[in-house]
């Protein structure tokens, strides 16, 4: 890691930081950081942050794979001067990542690997599977390292920062942002993190009733554009005072959709005037669901209008919104769309179960 990557000025008084600029969503560090450790820790975090992944522990296990003055515990690798992130099993990342965290947070065990690295090895993300053959291998091949992990329950199996992610810890400040903006739109996976970050940072758990349509708004669209459809949003109920201002009366009216005296007001109504069919989003941060009802109603009154309905959505802030109310109501429409703010790279169906797709 290059000693070049200033993000933090740093006083005389090493526990005293002065940001030099804000990267995205980043935070005061919580992890315990020797001086020199702390522009690579705000790399890592930065990089967690935008794909919706920041723990304290993870970012500890990547403070780890990328610290190359950890020697590796394995005589072969130790003597060929690798260190520790060349192949990082469980046991010695959590036993080094330990360090780093507080005490009330510091519990590091096998049974947390599934919270705190197989989030960071999901496919197009942040590490990958390597392995140690055996020394009969070794010799043969002369490799100390093979990708994946061929061998099963080898105790030599780990994970290594794959070669995207040095590149871009190590870019120049200036070449940071951009790097990291190419590294999140060159994969699926990546850009439905991303866009869960961007919703995550919105819609923060105080955050009121309006931001979450917003946001659900505009997740919805772009959701339906990449599918191929051309929705616009001509109703939204984000503001005090009129429920339905001029101009989305004037673009309601021209449609044929004016709302009569028992229409039951959408949270947000999005319109694709060549098929024209609708998408109702309902965002809940008290009540106010798509339900069964509900969903009926609005069926019949767009069908009277010649309208279709194609779907619809209800938004929730943040999954334990979801489970505090449904555990109670279990009121959610069969057939329609979940989409939870902090998770708002992708939707949740409603219905039957569905045939896998990637």
């Amino acid at each position: 890691m290059p000693e070049d990557l200033p993000l933090f000025e740093l006083d005389p008084d090493p526990d005293s930081l002065i940001p030099l600029r804000r990267l995205g969503s980043m935070r005061m560090p919580s992890l315990k950081l020797e001086q020199h450790e702390v522009p690579r820790y705000y790399r890592i975090q930065r990089v967690l942050s935008a794909l919706n992944l920041y723990t304290d522990q993870r970012a500890a296990v990547l403070m780890v794979l990328t610290d190359d003055a950890i020697p590796h515990h394995h005589p072969a690798l130790a003597d060929a001067r690798l260190p520790l992130g060349a192949c990082g099993t469980t046991a010695q990342v959590f036993e080094h990542a330990i360090h780093y965290l507080a005490t009330s947070s510091a519990k590091l065990d096998r049974e947390a690997r599934d919270f705190h690295v197989a989030p960071l090895h999901r496919p197009g993300m942040l590490i990958e599977r390597v392995q140690i053959p055996a020394a009969p291998e070794r010799k043969s091949t002369g490799k100390l390292l093979v990708e994946g992990w061929p061998k099963a329950k080898s105790q030599f199996s780990g994970h290594r920062v794959t070669s995207e992610v040095q590149e871009l810890l190590a870019a120049s400040q200036e070449d940071f942002e951009k790097l990291l903006g190419e590294f999140l739109s060159a994969d699926t996976m990546r850009e439905r993190q991303a866009r869960a970050a961007q919703a995550s940072e919105r819609v923060a758990s105080d955050s009121p009733h309006a931001e979450l349509i917003r946001v659900a708004r505009d997740a919805q669209i772009g959701e339906l554009a990449r599918q191929g459809r051309n929705y616009e949003c001509i109703y939204i109920d984000d503001t005090d005072g009129d429920r339905v201002s001029e101009s989305e009366a004037a673009e309601l009216e021209t449609r044929g959709l004016a709302f009569g005296g028992n229409w039951r007001y959408p949270d947000g109504l999005l319109v694709d005037d060549d098929a024209q069919e609708v998408w109702i989003i309902d965002a809940v941060t008290s009540d106010g669901e798509v339900d069964e009802n509900r969903a009926e109603d609005f069926v019949k009154a767009f069908e009277e209008r010649g309208w279709g309905v194609a779907g619809f959505t209800t938004a929730y802030r943040t999954y334990a919104d979801m489970v505090r109310r449904q555990a109670v109501v279990r009121n959610l429409a069969y057939g329609s769309n979940v989409w939870i703010a902090e998770d708002g790279g992708r939707f949740l169906n409603v219905g039957p179960c569905r045939r896998y797709e990637a």
